[in-house]
Order: C-alpha cells, then structure tokens, then sequence
C-alpha cells in the first residue's frame, strides 16, 4: 500500500535490551540528519520534515498542507536517564 507512517519514539540499546526514552521529544520527523558525537557521548540530530503533513496518513494521495522542514538541533544524552536537549 501507499502511505507515510511515523513515530515519535526513540529508543535506546545498551548493548543488551531496548528500553523507550521518555518524554518523546522532539517529536514525530522524517528526512532529519543524526550523528553518534563519540567525544561527548550524544545524539545529535537536525533538521527534518513534520510528519503531520498530508501524505502522512496513507490517504493514497498528497492533497494536505505543505510540509514543514525543521531548522532546529536537539541532542539525546547517552546515560542511565537520557534526555533531550534543545
């Protein structure tokens, strides 16, 4: 079938289970860029494409708003309590 689906979840591997990062920030996306930052041990990620436009909800077509593409950078802390960062 056609459509787009996505979530806002992110979820975190510790190298032995998955466990959900809650709240869910930064929200529902597509088409953003993430990186791993080694040196200080966090997500980056930037930009995207809000997933409430109208080819989101598999109608079969793409008669919604325009999408709109985000400019903003968030980071996930990689700890026992990971968080968000704007």
């Amino acid at each position: 079938g056609y459509g787009w689906y996505t979530l806002g979840d992110t979820w975190q591997f510790d190298g032995a289970n998955w466990s959900l990062v809650t709240p869910y920030l930064p929200g529902a996306r597509m088409q953003c860029a993430a990186v791993y930052d080694t040196g200080r041990r966090v997500v980056v990620l930037h930009g995207g494409m809000d997933a409430s436009f109208g080819c989101n909800h598999g109608s079969g077509g793409c008669g919604g708003p325009d999408p709109f593409y985000y400019a903003d950078t968030w980071e996930l802390t990689a700890a026992s309590r990971p968080s968000w960062t704007r």
